[in-house]
């Protein structure tokens, strides 16, 4: 199967819902990886997989892609209905954004997403929602030192409000 992932950028989840899933594909499948990618790059493969925040505008390519006998299917992991104010990510998603996102649920093969409450949200648009959660690659555990402890985070800068006083409080504790 020739498989064609089409993030919408190449940071925040990308990582870990594009890249590591086409590494580990890789030998198995024939698997590619393309940001900013159009109808053209899709027509030898067998499976698109498009992220978050493509648009409507790719309707008519995608019902192409489909009478062509190609499965599209539509990778979502944030519920764009409830993004806490003070988040960068509230702004982009404007009614008419979240109207035409439906319409995209709709007319995709499937759609796939991280948790189990996020797929009760989006089988409202398509029957077909699979789960499955972001995956981190096998990390060795540190060994013991007498040094400080120290916590690297990772994230874009949407999440900047996950850090609550509770949340700061806590890693002040450590």
């Amino acid at each position: 199967m020739k498989i064609f992932y089409a993030p919408s950028g190449t940071e925040g989840s990308y990582f870990y819902r594009h890249y590591l899933p086409a590494k580990y594909m890789q030998g198995i499948h024939q698997v590619h990886i393309k940001h900013r990618a159009s109808y053209q790059d899709f027509r030898d493969y067998d499976l698109i997989i498009l992220q978050s925040q493509w648009n409507l505008s790719q309707k008519g390519n995608i019902q192409a892609l489909q009478s062509q006998g190609k499965k599209v299917v539509f990778e979502i992991d944030d519920n764009i209905w409830d993004i806490p104010h003070g988040n960068e990510s509230r702004n982009y998603w404007t009614p008419d954004k979240l109207r035409d996102i439906k319409e995209m649920f709709t007319i995709c093969d499937a759609i796939i997403t991280t948790t189990k409450p996020l797929s009760d949200i989006l089988r409202q648009f398509n029957s077909k929602v699979y789960v499955i959660p972001n995956y981190v690659e096998d990390m060795s555990p540190l060994p013991l030192a007498p040094c400080p402890i120290r916590i690297g985070y990772a994230g874009s800068m949407s999440h900047a409000p996950d850090f609550t006083p509770e949340i700061i409080g806590a890693l002040k504790d450590i």
